[in-house]
């Protein structure tokens, strides 16, 4: 494809479909991380095939409004897609039309509008699930990868693909402490970030690397699975759930709906604010969020808590 009819299109802001592929593939390799420059290709690719199939030739200032609303309804109407899905495909494409091409498309009301509360458990029942770990399976080395993963995703207040994406050089140990390089949410593939972690984890972490190595393990990432490749989002989401599910018939309890690998930040914040008293600008920057409100929210105050609170007021 010509650069200057590319060119020429952004200047005019009409947009031809013929050229809108290449349009995306420049939007898409301008993008810091391979997860983005993946989820922005499916998700502009979705787009792109729905103005083919419709006959829609161009996108202007005049008609990517009325384009998009029509979009999302074709999403809503003719998918088996969930809200939420449908509301990222609206943003992604949204951002493209606004961010690139500059079409000034309006702000989109979302499908899904329900704020759910941040699902957390006790320190005292991630204790228990990594507690609980030796009775979903006799293989030793497993045992010891997923009691390292529980404990590493609630101490290092990790998300699930921050942990996944760790490699074995970014395991290592500086002035008596070890520390994970991982590259954050919204961090550039170039600009990973290390970070401390305490004693029992490393512990654990190193009673895995024992199992690895006995095994012969090749893979280069962190945590892997038992045919030596890396473990998948879906397959620790499993994992956790198993434990979580046998941890309530072990001790008669419902902890497992709570249960994700996300849950154990979602604890770690609720644990650091509520119970240790751990002032919110420093939770904050433990849990790397950008935004103090997104802190905030795991201060939610249940109903119990409010009763003991209420029943203290004593004169």
């Amino acid at each position: 494809m010509n650069s200057e009819i590319l060119e020429n299109e952004l200047t005019q802001k009409v947009y031809s479909i013929d050229n809108l592929e290449n349009h995306i593939t420049n939007f898409v390799e301008i993008q810091d991380k391979t997860t983005t420059q993946n989820t922005y290709q499916n998700s502009l690719t979705k787009f792109y095939t729905y103005l083919k199939e419709n006959d829609i030739n161009t996108l202007t200032l005049d008609n990517s409004n009325r384009v998009i609303k029509k979009y999302k309804s074709y999403l809503k109407n003719n998918t088996n897609l969930a809200s939420t899905s449908i509301d990222n495909y609206i943003r992604v494409t949204r951002i493209f039309l606004n961010t690139y091409l500059d079409l000034k498309v309006k702000k989109i009301k979302k499908l899904d509008n329900s704020k759910t509360e941040p699902k957390y458990i006790e320190f005292e029942e991630v204790q228990g699930l990594i507690n609980t770990v030796q009775y979903i399976t006799g293989n030793l080395e497993q045992i010891a990868r997923d009691k390292a993963i529980i404990c590493t995703l609630f101490t290092g207040g990790l998300r699930i693909s921050e942990l996944l994406n760790i490699k074995l050089e970014d395991y290592y140990l500086r002035d008596g402490t070890y520390y994970l390089k991982i590259i954050g949410k919204g961090k550039a593939e170039d600009k990973p970030e290390s970070i401390a972690i305490p004693e029992n984890t490393a512990t654990l972490i190193n009673e895995y690397l024992k199992q690895r190595r006995q095994h012969k393990r090749n893979c280069n990432y962190l945590f892997c699975n038992s045919s030596d490749k890396q473990l998948t989002r879906q397959a620790v989401n499993k994992e956790v759930k198993k434990i979580a599910n046998e941890y309530d018939r072990l001790n008669n309890t419902n902890i497992a709906p709570r249960v994700s690998t996300h849950t154990f930040r979602h604890s770690l914040a609720r644990y650091l604010l509520v119970n240790k008293g751990v002032p919110i600008n420093q939770v904050k920057d433990i849990l790397r969020h950008s935004n103090i409100e997104t802190t905030a929210k795991y201060l939610t105050t249940s109903f119990e808590e409010i009763t003991d609170l209420r029943k203290g007021i004593i004169f």
